[in-house]
């Protein structure tokens, strides 16, 4: 938006968040201290200055992953952040600084976990006894691991990711002041195209999430695809 506050801001420093946002996107669903343990020699070898620090890090996100919803929140917020930054990156249009506009980002990152994180987390939760306890499931879907996954990527992509879309596009709007109107605008010029490019891109990554053993690794796997989308999101909200 033309309102929001902007900060004049090396494009270096701003190239430097993203790589480091981007990083933690990528390693914090995994990332503990026997992981790196197991690495500590090439790692000293190479890396001995940053060593306590990978190490602290890998550490606080064990401490994290306890509390498995307030997780998926800060793994989002780093998510649908970067993806904002790196739009904003990609339309600079030259210099040594760049016009940042750091309320943006902070819009796209609110608008990811109200729309699409926390929303995510209770439906894989709701999936998670599907087979277990679904009678109107045939026989041999309710007894194939294959076939629940496809049920489950099938039910993401037709009801969970048009409400989370819609859901995205409308609170971002909000977010910005632009009034429901807007909103209600948005959502209808946008909402086919965002469910098209999520339908093709979750019907690739979305069997190996919904294959994995436990929610708060689904949701934690699923913020790393989504940030691609998030960066299409990004470009498409603020359009």
């Amino acid at each position: 938006m033309p309102g929001d506050a902007v900060a004049e801001l090396p494009v270096v420093l701003l190239q430097g968040a993203s790589a480091v946002l981007t990083g933690l996107t990528l390693i914090s669903p995994l990332a503990s201290t026997a992981g790196l343990a197991a690495l500590q020699g090439p790692l000293r070898r190479t890396l001995t200055p940053l060593f306590g620090l990978l190490n602290a890090f890998a550490a606080a996100c064990q401490r994290l992953r306890v509390h498995a919803r307030l997780f998926v929140m800060l793994h989002a917020i780093a998510t649908y952040a970067c993806g904002d930054v790196l739009v904003q990156l990609a339309r600079h249009t030259g210099g040594a600084t760049i016009a940042y506009r750091p309320l943006r980002t902070l819009r796209n990152s609110l608008a990811g976990v109200v729309a699409d994180a926390v929303p995510f987390y209770y439906w894989s939760s709701m999936l998670s006894g599907v087979g277990e306890t679904t009678a109107w499931l045939p026989a041999a879907l309710r007894n194939s691991a294959a076939g629940l996954i496809g049920v489950k990527v099938g039910l993401h992509i037709v009801v969970f990711q048009t409400f989370s879309n819609a859901l995205y596009l409308g609170s971002h709007s909000l977010l910005s002041r632009s009034g429901w109107r807007s909103a209600v605008r948005r959502v209808r010029q946008s909402l086919w195209q965002t469910c098209l490019v999520a339908g093709v891109s979750f019907g690739i990554g979305g069997p190996l999430v919904y294959s994995l053993p436990s929610v708060l690794l689904q949701s934690a796997m699923r913020n790393v695809g989504v940030l691609g989308f998030s960066i299409y999101l990004a470009l498409v909200a603020n359009g």
